[in-house]
């Protein structure tokens, strides 16, 4: 009978920009951001998790806008052209 994984993922801090890549990447999209986000760490944290492109794809680009300004949009739309053209290479 196997005893588990004995897998201990590192520990990852929580911050509200990793939370609002896991909403937009997972959660309902529609849903307005309603605190301070610092939209660099934001980008900077969907990259790390890999999910950059997953938000581009999920939230509309008036929000991402909105939340992340004219740099973070910027960044989710050349995710989502990357994507695009991986996908039709």
């Amino acid at each position: 009978m196997p005893r588990g994984i004995r897998f201990s993922p590192p520990g990852v801090p929580v911050t509200d920009e990793v939370r609002w890549v896991l909403l937009r990447a997972f959660g309902p999209g529609n849903h307005a951001w309603e605190q301070g986000l610092d939209p660099e760490l934001a980008v900077e944290s969907a990259r790390t998790l890999d999910l950059l492109p997953r938000v581009a794809a999920r939230t509309s680009r008036e929000l991402i806008g909105s939340e992340l300004g004219a740099a973070g949009l910027a960044a989710c739309n050349h995710a989502r052209t990357a994507v695009v053209a991986q996908s039709l290479a």
